[in-house]
């Protein structure tokens, strides 16, 4: 590999175990900035390449023990399986100006590797030709985004750069194409191949949408509502049926206990829920979040009145990014529109329900009977 633009230094050449299986050193990558370069790209350039410095040493460290003897793994191999476990914690960060006026962004870090994990999963890859073949493929490409990594920080630090803005853009994608294949490389070394991985978060993805699917129930079940007595609003021909309701959720505090698998310390207050953390940045291990969002979204709860041949509905709970929105409370008038008026004397009583719905069931439902949205507070 070229040399680096960083500035690489070992802080200490004498690392120590902190455990007896674990082995620990402490590095610090140093980056020069140029005039384009913001403070936050050069952190993360130089914890990169501070990171790598630590498996570099890690790697030579376990390739003088009996690990790569054992294990029957090349030096490169146990280098790449070393960064695919590392663990890395920040001890310091700074900038310094230098008498020539140059600027450099220092960050030291401590990384650890534990042995007795790391000779389990070689043992483990050993007989499995598709994961190791994977995990070398994904270390090629990892090297490949270095060195482009290094090429567009060269390009930016020249004077004659006239494109910067698209460099500064190509940069960031190289940045965080890095980490992405860092952390596919750590998963295909901990849990196995990309193939096993998907049949296992479509299993988790599946688990998830129906813990939704019970949370919503458990809405519908526990939603008591009572009906107003209907009024009338004649235009002819064609009269509009308004209907006061008033409805609430109980068994709020067995429902909380519920909804805390998506989200962060989820409360009541004033008749709504809140929490911290919606679904959609939820850290779901494994989970495809988008398409978890994109189901979320789909669901509704609702009151739905039939009158006659007509029906209309009222929102109690519609899925989006959280729960912040969602009553446990209210008062609202629910408004079923273009009933014909001959028919007013036919209809003997109002059928109410509540429903779990999804768009494409509600699709379904409008094809048949036309529903007139509800307007809240409003005659």
């Amino acid at each position: 590999m070229k040399k680096f633009l960083v500035i690489l230094i070992l802080i200490s050449l004498y690392p120590s175990f902190v455990f007896a299986e674990t082995y620990e050193v402490e590095t610090t990558g140093e980056y020069v900035m140029g005039d384009r370069d913001t403070k936050a790209d050069a952190r993360r350039i130089a914890l990169e390449h501070a990171k790598l410095l630590a498996v570099e040493q890690i790697g030579t460290y376990l390739e003088s023990e009996t690990v790569v003897q054992k294990s029957q793994v090349t030096k490169d191999e146990i280098r790449t399986y070393a960064s695919a476990i590392v663990k890395t914690k920040v001890l310091s960060e700074n900038i310094s100006l230098l008498e020539n006026k140059t600027t450099i962004f220092r960050i030291n870090i401590k990384a650890n590797v534990d042995i007795g994990i790391l000779e389990k999963k070689i043992n483990e890859i050993k007989s499995d030709n598709k994961r190791r073949d994977q995990i070398a493929s994904l270390q090629i490409e990892n090297i490949r985004l270095l060195n482009e990594l290094e090429n567009l920080s060269t390009k930016l630090k020249s004077e004659k750069a006239g494109q910067y803005r698209n460099l500064i853009n190509e940069r960031e994608n190289v940045l965080e194409k890095i980490v992405k294949n860092q952390n596919s490389l750590s998963i295909a070394f901990e849990k196995g191949t990309l193939l096993n991985l998907a049949i296992k978060n479509m299993d988790e993805l599946g688990e998830s949408k129906r813990n939704i699917d019970d949370v919503l129930q458990f809405i519908v079940d526990n939603t008591v509502f009572t009906l107003g007595e209907p009024k009338i609003r004649n235009n002819g021909d064609i009269s509009d049926l308004i209907i006061d309701i008033e409805w609430h959720i109980q068994n709020t505090d067995e429902l909380l206990e519920k909804m805390v698998v998506f989200c962060e310390r989820p409360y009541v207050a004033n008749f709504s829920f809140y929490s911290n953390i919606n679904l959609y940045e939820h850290n779901f291990t494994g989970i495809n979040k988008k398409e978890l969002f994109r189901y979320f979204a789909s669901k509704k709860v609702r009151l739905y009145i039939q009158a006659g041949s007509r029906n209309g509905y009222t929102t109690i709970v519609s899925g989006g990014r959280d729960f912040s929105e969602i009553r446990t409370k209210e008062k609202t008038s629910l408004i079923i529109s273009y009933i014909p008026t001959a028919q007013l004397g036919q209809i003997t009583g109002l059928e109410a329900k509540v429903i779990v719905e999804s768009d494409s069931s509600r699709m379904l439902n409008e094809r048949k009977i036309p529903l007139k949205k509800t307007r809240k507070n409003k005659q």
